[in-house]
Order: structure tokens, then C-alpha cells, then sequence
């Protein structure tokens, strides 16, 4: 899979990489713009390019299964290759947690979450003390 070349570290990086994403997929609006029975009632994949889908359909599902990692075949089209390569280039990273850093940012929310019920309580009881007492 190629490196991904985009970065969240900066807003200004954060935005390059959000406008390659939407001028990557608008060519492809008709797909998610659609309910999915309309992929048949509409024929949908005649949209698909014929060479890829004449090249796909006799691929082995061990291959098919690898193109969301980036791995294309040699035989393929150059521009399913490209379309891959892209796709790739623009997709998140995909790596392994820090588990610490995970169960401290839950740790981090779930105090402030209990901070902020402990005060809703009192100003509940508050209210409710409030009119018992009248």
C-alpha cells in the first residue's frame, strides 16, 4: 500500500486532505447518491469502467480481497491500478491503538462525564429540595 501522503497535523494539512478526498469521489456521486436497489432496478455498474470489471471478474476473491490494502495485479488496467493507488494514498492510517493512550482518553471523558452528572445531581436535588421545603 503506497504511504499516505496527507496529514492531520495542521488545519491547513487537515483541509488539503479533506478537498483530495471530496475531488476524489465526486466523479462518483451517482454511487452513494442512490438507494442501494438502485444499483440493479438503474444498472448502476455499467457506470463501472468495462475494463475493470471484465479484468475483475475472472480474479480470484484472494485477490479482490487485498484491494482495499493497495496490492494490485501486474495484468491489471493502468487506471484500476491508478483508481487503487489513489484510494489508497487518501485512506487513513490503519495502525495499531496505543492502548494506554486509548484507556486514558476514556479514562480523561469518563471523569468529566461523571464531573458533570455529580453537578446535574445537586443542582437537581437543589431544585427538588427547594420545593420540598415550601
Amino acid at each position: 500500500m503506497e504511504n499516505c501522503k496527507y496529514s492531520c497535523a495542521t488545519a491547513t494539512e487537515t483541509l488539503e486532505w479533506i478537498r483530495a478526498i471530496i475531488q476524489f469521489i465526486e466523479p462518483y456521486t451517482f454511487f452513494w447518491e442512490s438507494h442501494v436497489v438502485n444499483f440493479l432496478t438503474h444498472r448502476l455498474w455499467e457506470a463501472v469502467d468495462e475494463e475493470w470489471i471484465d479484468c475483475l471478474r475472472n480474479e480470484p476473491v484472494e485477490c479482490l480481497i487485498q484491494i482495499p490494502s493497495g496490492i494490485v495485479q501486474d495484468h491489471w488496467p493502468s487506471s484500476l491500478k491508478k483508481f487503487i493507488a489513489t484510494l489508497s494514498s487518501l485512506a487513513f492510517p490503519r495502525k495499531q491503538a496505543d492502548l494506554k493512550k486509548v484507556w486514558c482518553l476514556i479514562m480523561q471523558v469518563m471523569q468529566n462525564v461523571f464531573i458533570t452528572l455529580k453537578c446535574n445531581l445537586l443542582h437537581t436535588f437543589n431544585f427538588f429540595f427547594i420545593i420540598a421545603c415550601k
